[in-house]
């Protein structure tokens, strides 16, 4: 018999991370081909980009908006914060009966519920690397082991959780859908703006991202210095992104003083400028499994990457898929760009087509079966 579900997506954060993209699209996806009922809560005015979809309810937690949105500030403010959400969660609860809460970002909140309505299912999907010191320990045996499930989107995340937490309930890897159609559309939009266009008609690397310690761009910057002036005309680097590193990496462009880096800042559509460019790097010191290579590697770019846990260590081969370099070691990616520069590396179109077979796993259409397959 077919059951209507109704789901409760709950993912607290203060700007618009990955993670809040693939909220998105996991809930489209149960909504288009599972036809639940998708509630998002909206802590922050996370999702406040979404109000006037009519595929989703608006569930609005806090109405302030003037949040620190970077730095230590904003993860106090995101952890306090949301203990106060917890009252009016169980109002929402208690006005449409959800029966499941799909939590992406600070789990340990809905699982509260879990105490006084054991009939709610929850399930926690691990959108990061945990690092269990010893509080995060306490928190997750006190408040993750009571989640019906938990998702992980590496086999590495699920082993390394199930060596710290006392969980004897269901644990499973489940790919973020992050590739759909629109993404296919959006990256054939044209880039407005004449001087950015200007930058593609060189060979041009691109990266995207937060600009955060975790994301390491200050490695590209590093190689790029490393690389011998004579190569600087034939190829531009752009990074697209906003973060509390903005001045470091600015700084250091100026101190190398580098004309081919470009910091284009946050881009409402950063796939038109992924379908421009020739490569895409990451720098990162460790992803999970990292959408932005998953949608390079879905818009045919060669993927050029750190050998960093998780994602990469699991889903990347070195000259299989991809073309990957020793993490912290930016001469080593300096040599990945000037033989790509010197078209040393001839196998560029297969590692392109080994990569998009390993994308199509993170579809909208095979997530919602998994998710149909494990709730029921």
């Amino acid at each position: 018999m077919y059951i209507k579900r109704k789901v409760f997506f709950w993912s607290p954060m203060l700007s618009h991370v990955g993670t809040i993209n693939a909220v998105e699209k996991s809930a489209y996806a149960l909504k288009k081909y599972l036809n639940y009922d998708i509630y998002l809560i909206n802590v922050f005015g996370e999702f406040d980009y979404l109000q006037k979809n009519n595929n989703f309810n608006i569930l609005n937690i806090f109405t302030s908006r003037n949040w620190p949105k970077t730095g230590l500030l904003s993860k106090l403010t995101i952890y306090f914060f949301t203990i106060f959400s917890i009252l009016k969660l169980n109002y929402y609860y208690k006005l449409h009966k959800p029966d499941l809460i799909l939590s992406n970002l600070v789990g340990y909140l809905p699982s509260v519920l879990k105490f006084f309505y054991p009939s709610l299912i929850v399930a926690n999907s691990i959108q990061g690397l945990p690092k269990f010191n010893i509080f995060r320990k306490i928190l997750w045996n006190i408040f993750y082991t009571k989640a019906d499930y938990i998702f992980t989107m590496t086999d590495i995340t699920k082993k390394n959780i199930l060596k710290n937490i006392s969980y004897k309930k269901k644990i499973f890897k489940v790919d973020n859908p992050v590739i759909s159609r629109q993404l296919r559309k959006l990256s054939m939009e044209n880039i407005d703006n004449f001087d950015e266009k200007k930058i593609f008609e060189k060979i041009t690397f691109c990266a995207v991202g937060r600009l955060t310690r975790q994301k390491n761009f200050s490695e590209i910057i590093r190689a790029v210095n490393n690389i011998p002036k004579q190569f600087h005309s034939k190829f531009n680097v752009i990074i697209i992104g906003t973060g509390e590193d903005y001045k470091n990496i600015k700084n250091l462009i100026l101190k190398y003083k580098l004309n081919n880096i470009y910091l284009l800042g946050f881009k409402k559509n950063p796939y038109s400028y992924m379908k421009q460019s020739n490569y895409f790097i990451s720098s990162s010191l460790w992803e999970e499994p990292g959408h932005a290579v998953l949608e390079a590697g879905y818009l045919n770019k060669l993927i050029i990457s750190s050998d960093c846990p998780n994602g990469p260590k699991e889903i990347l081969v070195n000259n299989f898929n991809s073309i990957k370099y020793e993490l912290n070691n930016y001469k080593g990616l300096s040599k990945v760009i000037i033989k790509l520069l010197n078209n040393e590396i001839k196998n560029q179109f297969q590692l392109k087509v080994n990569m998009k077979k390993i994308v199509k796993n993170y579809s909208m259409i095979k997530f919602s079966k998994k998710i149909q397959n494990i709730i029921n």
